[in-house]
């Protein structure tokens, strides 16, 4: 897709202004496509978000600088709506 998909405008346009990702939608409309899309996924989010500002393979670009500080950011205020909940070892050991 080359463009964002009106689904994807209505969920920005819900952000907050500070973490609204203009230069993402017009940079990269198919990965914004699918954040909109699992917005409300927060495992497939949080994977997600790892999976686009963390390389793993050791010979990606990255990301032009505004489209990057525009993932931090989205990123950073997906955590605080969604915490990512860590086991510890106590919470192990109760279960069994």
């Amino acid at each position: 897709m080359d463009e964002p998909l009106p689904r994807t405008f209505t969920w920005a346009a819900k952000l907050p202004r500070d973490v609204q990702p203009i230069a993402l939608m017009r940079s990269f409309p198919r990965i914004a496509n699918l954040i909109a899309s699992v917005w409300n996924e927060p495992d497939a989010m949080h994977d997600y978000f790892t999976d686009l500002l963390v390389d793993r393979r050791g010979n990606r670009e990255g990301f032009p600088p505004p489209v990057h500080a525009e993932l931090i950011a989205l990123r950073a205020y997906y955590t605080g709506l969604h915490p990512k909940e860590l086991a510890t070892w106590g919470d192990l050991t109760k279960r069994s």
